[in-house]
C-alpha cells in the first residue's frame, strides 16, 4: 500500500483547519477543534490501513467476521478523532471526559462530523461505548491484546500465558526456543501486530506533516535529529507483592538515571526535522516526523533503525543528516543502526563515550579516529587530543587548533557509499602533489601501505567498526551540525512535558496496556505539532496572522509630548552626567 501521495495535499497555503485555539478546560469544545482533529485523521489514511488489517486477520481467523447488525454508536473514526481531541484541548485520555464531551461539550455541527448520533443515552452508556470503541479499535494492532488488563496477572499465570522471549527486553538465542505452558501471545503475532502500531503511530504523525502547504515541505532537506524521553506509567509499581502478582503494567521497566530511579514506564523516541543549515533561521517547524515506543533505557539501536526505516517508507525527504547523543548510533554491534543507516543514505551525526575516542580502527595504512580516515602518520598529540581535554591534559583553544590541524591529514572521499556502503578515500597531498607523509617518512614510500602509495582505495563498510560519520568531530561545522538539532530535540521534548501537554503526567493516560500508551504518547506528539505549525504560520508572515498582529501592536507611550525610547544599556561616563543634570 502505498502512503500519502503527497500530490493529493499540494495546497497552496496552509490546511483550512490549521486554527489555533486555547484550553477548553470544561467548556464546549470549539468545532474548529473538531474539525482539526479529523483532519489529521483523513490525511493519515489510518483507517484504510486498520480495515485492511481487519480482514487479513479475518481471512487468517485470528477475529471474528462481522455477523451484521446494528453498527457501533461510536465508529472508529470517532473514537480515534475524540481521543485526539483530548490532545488537541490538553485534556486526560479518560473515557469519563470524552462522553461527558459527546453527551454536553460537542454541539450539533460537531457530532454531525462525527457521525454520532446523541439521543437520550446518558454519560455511563457512552463511556461504555466509546471504551467500546477503544478497544475494538485497538483489537488489530495491540501486540498484548490477549491479556487481561484491569487485573494483576499473578506471576505463574504470567510465565504460563507469556514466552520467555517476550518477557525479558533482550531475549537471548536461547529464549527462542523455550515456549510456555499455555500461551497466548505468539513471538510472531506480537512482532506483526508491533510493526502494524508503531505505522499507524507514524502514520498520525504525518498527518500533522500534511497540514503544511507544499512549498513549505519542499523547503526542509531531510535532516533530523533522535532523542528519547521517558514516559511514566500509571499507579505504584512493584515487581510482585505479598500475594506474588505481576505489575499492573507488567511490560514496564524501570528508569534509573546516575543511580536514581525515576519511576516505571517506556522510553518515546522520538525524531525531530531540523533546519537545513543551522546557521541560518529556519524554513520548517521542528516538528516530530517518526517515534518509536519501547521499554525504558532498552533497545536503543533498534528503535533508532525502526524510526528511521519507517521515516523512508512514509516518503519523507532522505538523505539527510541523522543526529543522535551518545546513547544513539554507538551500538557495539554495528548492524543493529549504524551501518544499516548509512546504507539507508543518512549522514550520521554523533558524539562519542569515553571508550570511543582516539584511534578505534586501520585499514590499508589508514587510521580511523573518532570518525573519520586519517594518515597513520598523523602526530599522536593530534590522535589523542580528545582523550587529553576530557583529562585536562589541554584546554578548548589548544584543543580545537589540534582538531584543525587533523584537516591536513585527513583522507579525501572520492565516491559516495555504494549499494554495499563502501566507500573510496585517496590520501591527503601538499602543494607539490607528494603524499602528506612525505617528509615523516623522509621519501621512502618502499615499505609504506597501500593507502600512501596508491591513489585512492576502496573501504568496505566494515573497516570503520561502526564509528563513522559524515563531519569532522568537534571541528566548527561539526558544531554547529550537532548543536543546533539537540537544542531542538531538547526543546521538543520538554514543550511535550509542558503543562499543556503533560505527557509527564501519568494521570492523564489511564488506560492499561503498552499499546494504547503508545498511542495516546503519539496523539500527546501530533497536538505538539500542530502547536509548532500554528507558531511556525505566525512567524513566517502569513497574511492573516500578520494583520491580527499589526492590529494587536501598542501605540508608542508618550509623556509630556516626547515618545519613551529604550533607556542605554550603559551608564554616561560622569563628566557627561553632570552636564546632563545641569
Amino acid at each position: 500500500m502505498t502512503y500519502m501521495d503527497e500530490a493529493d495535499f499540494g495546497e497552496v497555503d496552509y490546511a483550512p483547519e490549521l486554527i489555533a485555539h486555547a484550553q477548553v478546560g470544561d467548556g464546549p469544545i470549539p468545532v474548529e477543534t473538531v474539525r482539526q482533529a479529523l483532519a489529521i485523521i483523513d490525511r493519515a489514511q489510518v483507517l484504510e490501513t486498520l480495515e485492511q488489517w481487519r480482514v487479513e486477520d479475518q481471512i487468517a481467523g485470528l477475529v471474528p467476521t462481522y455477523r451484521g447488525g446494528r453498527k457501533p454508536a461510536v465508529s472508529d473514526r470517532a473514537a480515534l478523532a475524540l481521543m485526539m481531541i483530548c490532545a488537541l484541548s490538553g485534556q486526560a485520555f479518560l473515557g469519563t471526559i470524552m462522553a461527558n464531551m459527546v453527551r454536553s461539550r460537542l454541539d450539533d455541527e460537531s457530532l454531525e462530523l462525527l457521525h454520532i448520533e446523541a439521543g437520550d443515552a446518558n454519560e455511563q452508556n457512552w463511556y461504555e461505548r466509546i471504551l467500546r470503541s477503544v478497544h475494538r479499535f485497538m483489537g488489530s494492532i495491540d501486540p498484548h491484546r490477549a491479556l487481561p488488563k484491569r487485573t494483576r496477572i499473578s506471576s505463574d499465570d504470567f510465565a504460563a500465558m507469556v514466552p520467555v522471549a517476550l518477557r525479558k527486553a533482550n531475549p537471548t538465542p536461547e529464549d527462542l526456543l523455550h515456549d510456555c505452558a499455555n500461551p497466548l501471545l505468539s513471538i510472531e503475532e506480537v512482532k506483526q501486530r508491533t510493526e502494524r502500531l508503531h505505522l499507524v503511530c507514524n502514520l498520525l504523525l504525518k498527518g500533522t506533516y500534511l497540514l503544511l502547504p507544499r512549498r513549505v515541505r519542499r523547503d526542509w532537506h531531510g535532516n533530523t535529529c533522535i532523542d528519547g524521553t521517558f514516559v511514566k506509567a500509571f499507579g505504584k509499581f512493584t515487581k510482585t507483592n505479598a500475594n506474588g502478582r505481576e505489575a499492573i503494567e507488567p511490560f514496564a521497566r524501570p528508569y534509573i538515571k546516575e543511580d536514581t530511579l525515576f519511576g516505571y514506564g517506556w522510553e518515546l523516541h522520538t525524531a525531530v526535522a531540523a533546519q537545513n543549515e543551522p546557521d541560518k533561521k529556519p524554513t520548517f517547524p521542528h516538528i516530530v516526523v517518526t517515534v518509536s515506543f519501547d521499554q525504558s533505557q532498552q533497545r536503543t539501536a533498534e528503535n533508532t533503525l525502526m524510526c528511521y526505516s519507517t521515516y523512508l517508507s512514509l516518503g519523507y525527504p532522505p538523505g539527510g543528516y541523522a543526529i543522535g547523543d551518545r546513547a544513539y548510533f554507538t551500538s557495539s554491534d554495528p548492524w543493529k543502526s549504524q551501518h544499516p543507516m548509512h546504507l539507508m543514505g543518512f549522514k550520521l551525526g554523533k558524539d562519542y563515550r569515553e571508550n570511543q575516542l582516539g584511534r578505534k580502527a586501520w585499514f590499508a595504512g589508514a587510521i580511523q579516529v573518532e570518525g573519520q580516515w586519517y594518515c597513520e602518520k598523523m602526530p599522536k598529540s593530534l590522535i589523542t587530543a580528545s582523550q587529553d581535554l576530557r583529562s585536562e591534559g589541554i584546554d578548548e583553544p589548544t584543543y580545537y587548533l589540534r582538531i584543525e590541524a587533523r584537516k591536513m591529514w585527513q583522507a579525501k572521499r572520492k565516491s559516495l557509499r555504494d549499494a554495499k556502503g563502501n566507500v573510496r578515500y585517496m590520501h591527503p597531498v601538499d602543494e607539490a602533489g607528494n603524499p602528506y607523509c612525505h617528509e615523516r617518512r623522509e621519501g621512502n614510500f618502499d615499505d609504506a601501505p597501500q593507502f600512501c602509495t596508491q591513489k585512492s582505495v576502496l573501504f568496505p563498510i566494515e573497516s570503520d567498526k561502526g564509528k563513522a560519520q559524515e563531519l569532522p568531530y568537534k571541528s566548527k561545522e561539526w558544531r554547529a551540525m550537532y548543536s543546533f538539532p539537540r537544542n531542538a530535540v531538547e526543546s521538543s521534548n520538554a514543550s511535550l512535558k509542558s503543562q499543556r501537554f503533560g505527557l509527564d503526567k501519568s494521570s492523564r493516560r489511564r488506560m492499561r496496556s503498552q499499546a494504547i500508551q503508545f498511542l495516546m504518547s503519539t496523539l500527546v506528539v501530533a497536538a505538539s505539532n500542530v502547536k509548532k505549525i500554528i507558531d511556525f504560520r505566525k512567524d513566517e508572515g502569513d497574511p492573516k496572522q500578520a494583520k491580527e498582529k499589526r492590529r494587536l501592536q501598542r501605540k508608542p507611550r508618550v509623556f509630556n509630548g516626547y515618545a519613551w525610547t529604550q533607556p542605554p544599556t550603559a551608564s554616561p561616563p560622569p563628566e557627561l552626567a553632570l552636564v546632563q543634570d545641569e
